[in-house]
């Protein structure tokens, strides 16, 4: 069987081939301590093969890659980026701790990563269980 992918191009002009069901979040990248005006992917586990991506190709025309194969729900970062989380890699949510980011209203634990988000932890809820597959078991 073989697995879908979503590729894209790098800054070399090279390219990337991610599969999809590695996809944890796509997000603009930010202006300061990342590569300006590129799309970030962030695919693996947060063990030894957690990886990111950094596309030429924009937000819009990666989100179109993707495809109805995969579920996003679209969130805000504390920043106020907005953060394309694919809904079937979410497995909790909690409150922010005093070390996040002061804007940070939930943080979603995805693959053993944490994504800080803007939203009340209801709407993110809705947002997440909404975009799951309907076989897969509702984030409480």
């Amino acid at each position: 069987m073989v697995k879908a992918v979503l590729t894209g191009t790098d800054d070399q002009g090279g390219a990337v081939s991610i599969p999809k069901g590695d996809i944890v979040f796509i997000r603009e990248s930010y202006r300061s301590g990342e590569i300006p005006g590129r799309t970030k992917i962030d695919f693996g586990t947060a063990a030894a093969d957690e990886q990111e991506a950094y596309l030429t190709d924009s937000l819009p025309t990666v989100l179109k890659r993707l495809g109805n194969g995969v579920s996003v729900a679209r969130l805000t970062t504390p920043s106020g980026t907005p953060v394309h989380v694919v809904a079937a890699r979410v497995e909790a949510l909690r409150a922010p701790q005093s070390w996040h980011h002061p804007r940070a209203r939930t943080v979603l634990l995805a693959r053993g990563r944490e994504i800080q988000v803007r939203e009340e932890r209801d709407l993110v809820l809705r947002r997440i269980n909404a975009a799951r597959p309907e076989k897969a078991k509702p984030v409480a």
